[in-house]
């Protein structure tokens, strides 16, 4: 009597670009000409560390800061990167969106200020993209 092993052979159509006038319709995002929507996974811009300098002492500004873009409704959440006190990085790690964009930062007892931002998404289709570094100086 013979035995056959039982095989399974699963076809995985992954990355394939849909066809059609309008294909970055269906697609998330798209990397090397491969579409990375239906993969499974998520992509979004990587974190904003943000350093909060008071301009004439160029020391940390005490007080946590508040961060506010045109693009994103409501305050950013933030944390310190640090376990100095007054802290001198904030991290973004989500709330900013990829590409370019204002970000406001305010403190009390400073005048609030704008800086300019490229945020990058992931090399690939999933994950995060790189750490964008930015140096505020407040005055008030």
């Amino acid at each position: 009597m013979r035995r056959f092993a039982p095989w399974v052979v699963i076809v995985v159509a992954c990355g394939q670009k849909p066809s059609g006038p309008t294909p970055d319709a269906y697609c998330n995002d798209e990397r090397n000409g491969v579409c990375c929507d239906g993969l499974g996974c998520d992509w979004a811009a990587g974190p904003l560390d943000v350093t909060v300098l008071d301009a004439a002492t160029q020391q940390p500004v005490a007080g946590q800061p508040a961060f506010s873009t045109a693009l994103v409704a409501g305050p950013i959440p933030v944390a310190c990167t640090s376990t100095a006190m007054p802290c001198p990085s904030w991290e973004i790690a989500y709330g900013v969106n990829i590409g370019p964009q204002d970000v406001t930062v305010t403190v009390s007892g400073y005048a609030p200020s704008t800086f300019h931002v490229v945020m990058l998404g992931p090399i690939g289709c999933c994950g995060a993209g790189p750490t964008v570094t930015a140096t505020v100086a407040l005055t008030h």
